[in-house]
């Protein structure tokens, strides 16, 4: 029973954040590139409010930064900038799908970067909470990596009904994205900064494959 409060605890926060970005931030026209400082502050709380609330739990896994820790994200983040102009430079609309129909967690804006980080911010935060509770600190042995891709594959069938939302890439992607995460952030002394790297990567560069014309080949998966 303990186990199922747990759950249904980490599942009101993560359904209780969703909810509020989507019911009521998009319908005023707040997403990650409209209005997105709008989006970012909101994320940015609820990191706060999560670190705060979990500052041990959380602490458990992440080290002080270290000045290579920050060469290492710079590095990154100017790597995922650059590849976001060239994309903007020579395509200046996507193929093979009109700017309509294209999914809202895709655009290819600048602004995307700086929201989008943010929100994969809290995710990173609230894996590393679910982690703690529900592996009591620890995922020892593929049964429990496997487990916890089980987990964040639940938490993200809702998505399959919000439109425009990419949800059947999301879904299907988000139990390897859960064996990955929580074999990196509980395997390795700098898990949290690889499973941020490992997670943002994968929207820049699946939004600059859709964007190039990949969408044409996968459309149902939109």
């Amino acid at each position: 029973m303990k186990l199922v409060g747990k759950i249904l605890g980490l599942a009101l926060i993560w359904f209780g954040v969703w909810a509020f970005f989507i019911e009521v931030l998009q319908i005023q026209g707040i997403d990650y590139t409209n209005h997105y400082i709008i989006t970012t502050v909101f994320f940015l709380l609820v990191i706060t409010g999560l670190t705060s609330a979990f500052r041990e739990q959380i602490g458990h896994y992440i080290e002080k930064f270290t000045p290579r820790d920050l060469l290492i994200v710079s590095v990154f983040s100017a790597v995922m900038a650059l590849i976001y102009f060239l994309v903007n430079l020579f395509f200046v609309e996507p193929l093979g799908i009109s700017t309509a129909s294209y999914p809202f967690v895709l655009r290819i804006q600048e602004s995307f970067l700086v929201s989008k980080a943010f929100e994969i911010m809290f995710q990173q935060a609230f894996f590393i909470i679910c982690v703690y509770y529900l592996f009591n600190k620890n995922v020892a042995g593929w049964k429990n990596v496997l487990l916890f891709g089980i987990f964040t594959f639940s938490l993200h069938i809702p998505v399959l009904f919000v439109p425009n939302a990419m949800g059947k890439t999301l879904l299907l992607s988000s139990f390897f994205a859960g064996v990955i995460f929580s074999y990196c952030i509980t395997k390795f002394k700098k898990g949290f900064l690889y499973s941020f790297m490992i997670h943002y990567a994968f929207y820049v560069l699946l939004g600059a494959a859709y964007w190039v014309g990949f969408a044409e080949y996968v459309r149902f998966l939109i």
